[in-house]
C-alpha cells in the first residue's frame, strides 16, 4: 500500500518541528482559536506589529487565548496603541518555557504613554532577545527578583 502523495512529507514536517522551526503564527484576522485548537500542537509566534493597524476584540480575544499557552510560546511581538497592549500585557505572566524573543511597545503615535509593567511572575529561561520600545523600565523587569535571563540574553 502506498502512502497518499504528501503524506511522507507532512510526517517529516510535524515529526521535526523544532529542528525545522515549524509554528503557528497568530496574526491580524487569524482564527487563533480555531488554530490552536485544530491544528497540531506546534508551537505559537504572536506576531502584531502593525504600526497603523488596530486589533479586534477577536484579536485581543486570540492573543490573550494563545498567552494561555505559555508551554507554547516562541516569540511575542507586540505593536499598538497603549490601551491595547494595557490589556495584554497582564497575560504574560507565568513560565513560557520556549520564549525565544519578547518585543513590545506602544505605537509612537499613542499619546497615552502609560507606565507599564511586565508581571513580576514572568520567567523566560530561554530568552534571548528582549525589546521595550515606550515603555518603563524603572520599576519593571530591573527590580524583579523572579525575572530570569540566561547569559546570552540582550536586551536592545
Amino acid at each position: 500500500m502506498t502512502n497518499a502523495p504528501g503524506t511522507s512529507l507532512r510526517h517529516l514536517i510535524l515529526g521535526s518541528p523544532s529542528c525545522l522551526q515549524v509554528c503557528h503564527v497568530c496574526t491580524y484576522g487569524w482564527p487563533v482559536a480555531d488554530m490552536l485548537v485544530h491544528s497540531p500542537h506546534l508551537p505559537v509566534v504572536l506576531d502584531y506589529m502593525g504600526r497603523y493597524r488596530d486589533i479586534t476584540a477577536e484579536d485581543e480575544g486570540g492573543i490573550i487565548l494563545a498567552l494561555q499557552q505559555r508551554h507554547r510560546v516562541r516569540h511575542i511581538r507586540l505593536l499598538m496603541p497603549g490601551s491595547n497592549l494595557q490589556k495584554l500585557v497582564p497575560a504574560i505572566d507565568g513560565e513560557f518555557p520556549m520564549l525565544d524573543s519578547l518585543s513590545l511597545a506602544f505605537s509612537q503615535e499613542d499619546p497615552d504613554k502609560i507606565n507599564l509593567k511586565l508581571p513580576k511572575t514572568l520567567q523566560a529561561p530561554q530568552l534571548r532577545v528582549l525589546v521595550l520600545t515606550n515603555i518603563d523600565l524603572s520599576t519593571s523587569i530591573a527590580n524583579t527578583h523572579n525575572f530570569r535571563f540566561p547569559r546570552q540574553t540582550r536586551a536592545l
